[in-house]
Formats: structure tokens, sequence, C-alpha cells
């Protein structure tokens, strides 16, 4: 991890040692029984209005255009259709997952129609407002593959926040040109990591967007997104050299849909149990963008720990070593064992030279809080910090340190029950010791 230096670019490290980067698949739908979507893993968005875009058509539940075809293998049909309902000269489907992920290998195989005027899009919203004063774009959207008919065999994939939209004209976006989409199976791909988003087809990066200092505006990926997959007609970039009634009905094929997520494997083989303390280099076994991330390819603190790169320096003062060089956007990941509830704070031991450094804390993929780190005056030295109202439920979980900033150092955390009231970022050292 890098101390003093900032690095806006990121990129995917290969995994240093023996630790293999896999995905272990959680959720699938190989669309191969019944007639309609399985009702328990998809609900139907439907009707019509324009959907923001000036869209003309409107979304069904029908089985004209959303269905099971259990022939070949079997796959979901997805048509949009030329035809007068309620209103509207056409009709499609859009479907939405019933589950949410936050942090998964995301991959659709599909085949998408032809036809000036289509807008099939495989992509993915959040599952609530957490940020900001709108839905959109303050909370995101990721969008794994749109096609527009009018521009044939060129996929994009793009990402939407609030800083970074087509609204504003700095939409983070990019394209690639097949050599066909339509009668050819692609894999389009997204692999949602802490710190970056990567959507590919077959393999081939289209867009990369790296966090680069967790502020929502730019980075409102740490929340549940569901997954969307529809036939839009016409709209503001479908329409733009308008619509072809002859090339309705247009159907896009779904071979499958599938959710991998990140594993990894505990320090040592066994987790930790807290309350208690865990040392900062007993992070999780599993290799780089997997158990943790970091952006260097040595060890700048001297040597190699665990056959890893995170920087792991020599003894400090307290007997202890320390994680340090820690960059913008470099974490780790804890697994820890909880016997039961337990309801306290999370103490963190940091040093920086530095007055303006935090870090990000997430439970289970999920944000519970930010820390700001103090200047405590010199590298050696250290103060603990505390993020208060922290709630531990019974079982195995996993604990994620995110740097917002670079330049600071990171001993150990604690958890220490706490049975009254406290001062949040105060250490109450008669109920709760610390050295």
């Amino acid at each position: 991890m890098i101390r003093r230096v900032c690095i806006g670019a990121l990129a995917l490290l290969a995994t240093s040692g023996v630790f293999a980067q896999t995905w272990t698949q959680v959720w699938a739908d190989e669309f191969s029984s019944g007639l309609f979507p399985d009702s328990s893993k998809w609900r139907y968005e439907t009707g019509a209005g324009g959907w923001g875009n000036n869209e003309l058509q409107n979304y069904t539940s029908r089985v004209q255009n959303a269905r099971i075809d259990t022939t070949q293998g079997g796959r979901l049909l997805i048509e949009a259709r030329r035809e007068n309902f309620q209103g509207s000269q056409y009709t499609s489907a859009r479907m939405k997952s019933a589950d949410a992920w936050t942090y998964a290998r995301v991959e659709f195989r599909a085949k998408v129609p032809r036809g000036r005027g289509t807008w099939p899009a495989l992509w993915m919203l959040p599952r609530s407002t957490i940020y900001g004063t709108q839905y959109w774009p303050d909370n995101g959207e990721i969008d794994t593959m749109e096609h527009v008919g009018h521009d044939p065999n060129r996929v994009h994939g793009s990402v939407h926040t609030k800083g970074f939209n087509h609204m504003i004209g700095n939409p983070p976006t990019n394209g690639v040109v097949l050599s066909d989409v339509f009668d050819t199976w692609r894999n389009y791909v997204t692999e949602w990591r802490p710190h970056q988003i990567l959507t590919s087809v077959d393999g081939f990066p289209i867009l990369v967007w790296n966090r680069e200092g967790g502020d929502w505006q730019r980075w409102p990926f740490n929340r549940p997104f569901e997954l969307r997959m529809n036939i839009a007609v016409g709209g503001n970039w479908g329409g733009q050299q308008g619509v072809d009634p002859a090339a309705f009905p247009a159907i896009m094929q779904l071979d499958h849909v599938r959710i991998s997520k990140l594993q990894s494997t505990p320090f040592g083989g066994t987790a930790p149990r807290l309350p208690g303390r865990v040392e900062a280099e007993n992070f999780d076994d599993g290799g780089n963008g997997f158990a943790y991330y970091d952006q260097d390819v040595q060890n700048q603190a001297g040597g190699s720990w665990r056959n890893q790169s995170v920087d792991v320096g020599g003894v400090i003062p307290d007997g202890t070593r320390a994680v340090g060089w820690i960059g913008r956007d470099e974490w780790m990941t804890y697994t820890v064992r909880v016997a039961r509830e337990v309801k306290g704070s999370l103490f963190f031991r940091v040093g920086s030279i530095y007055g303006d450094r935090s870090f990000e804390v997430q439970l289970n993929d999920t944000p519970i809080g930010n820390v700001t780190v103090p200047n405590t005056g010199s590298w050696e030295a250290y103060r603990t910090v505390e993020l208060p109202n922290v709630t531990l439920p019974a079982g195995t979980h996993q604990i994620r340190v995110i740097a917002n900033r670079e330049s600071w150092n990171f001993n150990w955390f604690e958890f220490k029950v706490v049975k009254g009231p406290i001062t949040p970022g105060t250490v109450d050292a008669k109920r709760n010791p610390i050295p």
C-alpha cells in the first residue's frame, strides 16, 4: 500500500503468491422451464409515459412480451411489438430482479434484436434512495450492455452518477463494435468490486470506472443494486434516427443470467472472534481484488507478508506491526465470528502526519460509517478512533476498511461492548481501556 503517493488511475493487479482469484456463483436463472419467467426471481415494471427518455413503448407483463422458450436448452425471450395497446403504438417488457447485490460479477448471455429504433439494455439500478435528493442519477446506474439499432453491432458499457452522466455532458461510457450481436451468443459481464467497476463482452474490456476517493457523487456504488432487462422503442437515444416499423417484432434472447460473489478465506483459516482485537495484517486470504486491494506490485514496507503485496511494516514502538503506505481506495477485508448479537463500538488504531484523512467501514458489504484519521504527530505515533453505535449479529461476518484518502497507517481494530452512553469520537478509559 502507498503512504505518501496518491495514484488516480487504478488497475487490476495479478494475484501474488498462490491465491486464486475466483468468483463463486450464488444465484442464476438458466430459463430452462415454465412459460413465464420465475416469479421468485423476477418482477415486471409496467406502463407507458416515456420512462424519462421519451420512449414509445408500453411495458406489459403479458406472455407476448416476455416468455420462456424451453427449446434449444431454454431461453428467455423479451419481445418488442408494434401494436396498439392502451394508447401506445408499441409494447415490450422490462424486468427487474427480486434480489439485489453489492459487489458481484454479473453475467448476461444474450443476443440482441435488429432494427432501427430498438434499444435493448442489460443493466442495474439501486434498490433504494440513499444519496442526494433524486433517485436518479444521485444513486447511480450500471449499464452492462446497451445497443441502439441505428448503430448496429456496437455495444456500450456505461455508469451514471450525480457528478458524471449524459444529462450534464460527461457520461462515463464506451462502445465496441463486434462482428455479430444478433445471431451470436455474447457474454456481457460487469465485475463490480469495492474500488472498481469493469464491463466487458466475451472477456474484452469495454469500460473501467474507478472509485477514486469514495465521494458519493462519483461513487454511489456501495449499496445493493437490482438487475434490469428490457427493450425500449425509440427514445432520446434509441430513436435518434427514427423507428423502422418493419423492425418489429424485435426479440432479445437471454440464455442465462448468473451472479457470482467475491470469495476469500480468513487469515490462517480461522476467523477471529469479536468482541476482541484483530491486527491489521490479519486480513483475509484470497488475493488482490478479492480479500484486499493494493496498488503496489511489491511490499513498500520492506518485505512480502504472507506472499501478498500489502505493505506491512516492521515492529512499531508498542511491539506490533502496522499496515502503511496506504493509497486512496485501497482496502482490506477481515472475516470475524460473533457468538451472540452485541452492540458497541469499533475502535481503530491509526497514525498519520495529516489531519484530513478518513476511511469507510463496511459490514457485509454495507457501509456503516466513515472514520476520520487525525494528525498523530508522526508516522510512529498512533491514536485510537471510534466508530460508535455498531451492532454485530451472531454469526460470521466480513468487516472491510476502505481508504477514502492516502497516507495513513493502520495498526489494529477492536470491538468493545458499550454498556452506557459514550461521546462519539472519544474513548472512556475506565469502561473501555485501550492502550
